[in-house]
């Protein structure tokens, strides 16, 4: 039974996560140094590497969310017909 991403997977992703961050800030970084503008652009470019770590995080979640539902056209609040008549 598959409940969900394995180890090596989470692993990826917060090593994905953590270079997103590092590296929107070290580009934004060294581009401050050679402007001499510090920390304008790190910290652009901190924001930007947020921005796409939660892009990243949104997509593998929506992957993994549909790969372990039963079913892609199944929504779970709806019920059987004939489950529950009233009369019965």
């Amino acid at each position: 039974m598959d409940d969900g991403p394995a180890l090596g997977d989470l692993l990826t992703m917060g090593m994905t996560l953590a270079l997103y961050l590092v590296s929107g800030f070290g580009l934004g970084w060294v581009l401050d140094l050679s402007l001499g503008t510090f920390p304008g652009f790190a910290l652009a470019g901190f924001a930007l590497g947020v921005a796409a770590a939660c892009t990243y995080f949104y997509k593998q979640c929506k992957r993994y969310l549909r790969a372990s539902s039963p079913s892609s056209t199944a929504m779970p609040w709806t019920r059987p017909t004939g489950a529950c008549e009233e009369g019965s």
